[in-house]
């Protein structure tokens, strides 16, 4: 007959839900806003957290989800560089743009 104990129940539940969130939630597939990443990382953009107008100028523009984009600097102005052309932004405007990093 199998005996279940309570600390051996406790135990396994913390190991399969830290499994669970090592493997789904890890910190690399949050978004983070633009601002937070170092001059020289490839970002992958997730989702913009901006206003229908600036969220458009800037699809206009080259900067789409789903595209790669290079951080050339990032400082009172945010420079980064898409496919081929370098685009900057306001800090403000860049810190309500959203990305991964991307694996070199």
């Amino acid at each position: 007959r199998f005996i279940l104990n309570k600390p051996y129940l406790i135990r396994y539940a913390l190991l399969i839900a830290t499994r669970f969130l090592l493997k789904f939630m890890s910190p690399i597939h949050v978004p983070q806003p633009l601002t937070s990443f170092a001059a020289g990382m490839m970002v992958h953009l997730a989702f913009f957290a901006l206003g229908v107008s600036e969220a458009q100028r800037l699809r206009e523009l080259g900067v789409r989800e789903g595209n790669m984009i290079h951080i050339v600097k990032n400082g009172d102005t945010f420079v980064c560089c898409v496919e081929s052309s370098r685009i900057a932004l306001r800090r403000e405007v860049a810190m309500n743009v959203f990305g991964t990093p991307s694996p070199l």
